[in-house]
């Protein structure tokens, strides 16, 4: 993953309503994700149903209530694409999906609807047949015959219904099925009519026109019809089934009927003993993230997360990468960094590893400071600073030559720090003042985030402008654009003061600049230490190899040679690791950091 100098992220407020009795659950599934921190606030209360809510809740039981027979089954798991955590855009969503697929979906519903209407009807015309146990009865003959005083139609109903009696103006013939009565009845149209009221759950059937055969002849094609029936039914359903997941609506019906289910319950049950509500942040991106685990676990809850930035002060969660997140040590021995400050973890993943491997060169130790954090690496997660040190020790002992302070198993693929000390003593100079530099440029991009940034520039922006064209004049073809920038910078400043301060403020600004000058100067210089150091650790792997040499060979000097690279691995390395620490906090941070964050400190599994 790329670094990105972007500023932390707020948690997110979340509600959770749960049964009460799934509570204890739901607390030790919330903290298995380690995503959640719990916090009570009056915000805690039980939430309102917008008007914008309350419409769109109104439409989805519309929609419900008038093709719910035609929905698939909501999805276990709906996905975390197309929701947004304020629930009036998921519904909103939500509901242009559900129309969407109402305008394809509303032919393929009209042809099923007539395609089983069919289907039923085939089906008692051939319970009807197979009911006569041999004899027949010519279908055609009982079309209605308009004009005719006497009229026959066919009738069916339930098996479990009694039948009419026959009654004045009308005959009745009565074949019983499996699962249904016919009547044929032959009378007035007045009388058919009457008989139709009389039965409640009956209905009169229509003989279609392409029943043209009389007697047994007729079920070969009733057959036939119903099998193409079936197949056109089928496509039919085939055709929604596939609308249904282009649309997305088993997961979209879920996420609705949930929030129906959610400002339901809260509307009508504001102070059950069965309900319980559990509150906090979350650094889970949408609700599903939170209601897809609870559901596995078996609590019956639903999750809300409030409107962004409808809370104050809400804990900073640092998105750093794997590789980055150890680093966050030090920008925490300050503070978590604010909403409008960089967390400059990413950054100082490079940064450290390179001072501490400069200052303890040496690629045997390097690898013993290594193999030690790679072990230490489950029980400590900081295990991986010794890691990344210890690599870079190695890098630079191989740059100087040195393994085990003996500087003739390897040639130097640079140079040996004792041979040009001024060398060693001036790179890390320029390091610090890039350093330094990239905390005045960070300072500037935070001004950019708070939209301070014409401020900043009249008074920061100068200091850096001046502390570039002063680097500049160390080298001689740079010094007439060094003096330019230097000028620039100092009159950037009086006029940013003079503008913001008035004269008060040019006078102010001119005392400091000596003060400054100095302060930046010396915090330059305090890089030489880096290369101060890098020669004290040469230094003393020549002390050790000399003390050993004096011990004579053998068992001697291998003692010797051991008990040395351990006592420079003890000592000079936590001294090392200390002014790695203090350059970072006191030379790099405070160009930028403030620490004014809060930390997220998510709820944890118990250990058993």
């Amino acid at each position: 993953m790329f670094p990105t100098l972007a500023p932390p992220r707020p948690a997110y407020w979340f509600r959770l309503l749960v049964a009460r009795s799934d509570l204890p659950a739901a607390i030790r599934a919330l903290a298995a994700l380690r995503v959640v921190e719990l916090e009570t606030t009056p915000l805690a209360a039980r939430p309102t149903l917008s008007p914008t809510l309350a419409e769109g809740l109104a439409r989805y039981r519309q929609f419900s209530e008038r093709y719910r027979a035609f929905w698939p089954e909501p999805s276990p798991h709906a996905p975390r694409d197309f929701c947004q955590p304020e629930p009036e855009n998921r519904l909103a969503a939500i509901l242009e999906a559900l129309e969407q697929w109402r305008l394809q979906a509303d032919p393929l519903i009209e042809q099923w609807r007539s395609l089983s209407a069919l289907r039923w009807e085939l089906s008692l015309y051939s319970e009807l047949l197979e009911s006569l146990g041999g004899g027949s009865l010519d279908l055609p003959r009982l079309r209605d015959a308009p004009g005719m005083a006497l009229q026959t139609a066919l009738l069916a109903q339930p098996a479990d219904q009694p039948s009419p009696p026959e009654g004045e103006g009308r005959l009745m013939r009565r074949i019983s099925g499996p699962h249904h009565h016919f009547l044929v009845v032959v009378g007035t149209p007045e009388a058919i009519a009457a008989l139709e009221e009389e039965m409640n759950s009956g209905r009169r059937l229509i003989i279609p026109s392409w029943l043209t055969q009389a007697g047994d002849a007729q079920l070969p094609r009733l057959k036939a019809e119903g099998i193409h029936c079936r197949g056109e039914l089928g496509r039919v359903e085939a055709e929604l089934n596939i609308l249904a997941q282009r649309c997305g609506l088993a997961e979209r019906i879920r996420v609705a009927a949930r929030l129906q289910w959610f400002y339901d319950t809260v509307r009508e049950a504001p102070a059950s003993d069965s309900l319980a509500w559990i509150t906090g942040w979350t650094a889970a991106p949408t609700p599903e993230a939170l209601e897809e685990p609870l559901a596995q676990a078996g609590v019956r809850g639903i999750v809300a997360f409030a409107p962004g930035g409808a809370l104050p002060n809400p804990p900073m969660i640092q998105n750093n990468p794997r590789w980055a997140v150890p680093f966050e040590l030090f920008p925490r021995l300050l503070g978590t960094p604010g909403r409008f400050e960089a967390d400059p973890s990413p950054l100082l993943a490079g940064l450290v590893p390179l001072l501490f491997g400069y200052m303890f060169g040496d690629v045997g130790q390097g690898a013993v400071l290594a193999a030690v954090g790679w072990m230490m690496r489950r029980r400590f997660a900081q295990a991986w600073l010794l890691v990344a040190g210890g690599i870079s020790a190695m890098g630079f002992g191989w740059l100087f030559g040195s393994v085990f302070c003996l500087e003739d198993w390897i040639p130097a693929l640079w140079t040996h720090p004792l041979s040009h000390p001024l060398m060693i003593l001036g790179v890390p100079l320029g390091l610090g003042a890039g350093v330094i530099g990239g905390g005045m440029a960070l300072a500037g991009l935070q001004a950019a985030w708070r939209g301070a940034w014409p401020r900043w520039v009249a008074h920061e922006g100068g200091w850096a402008v001046i502390y570039v064209g002063l680097l500049m004049a160390f080298h001689a073809p740079l010094r007439p654009l060094a003096a330019v920038l230097a000028t620039a910078g100092v009159a950037a400043l009086m006029f940013g003061h003079a503008r913001h301060e008035g004269l008060k403020g040019v006078l102010v600004a001119l005392g400091h600049l000596p003060e400054t000058l100095l302060q930046l100067a010396v915090n330059t210089l305090s890089f030489s230490r880096v290369g101060a150091f890098a020669l004290a650790h040469a230094g003393l792997a020549q002390a050790v190899v000399a003390l050993a040499q004096l011990a004579g060979e053998g068992v001697g000097y291998g003692l010797t040679l051991v008990i040395g690279n351990l006592l420079i691995l003890l000592l000079e390395g936590l001294v090392v690791g200390v002014q790695t620490t203090r350059l970072v906090l006191f030379e790099f941070f405070i160009r930028f950091l403030r620490g004014e964050g809060r930390s997220f400190r998510p709820l944890t599994a118990p250990p058993f």
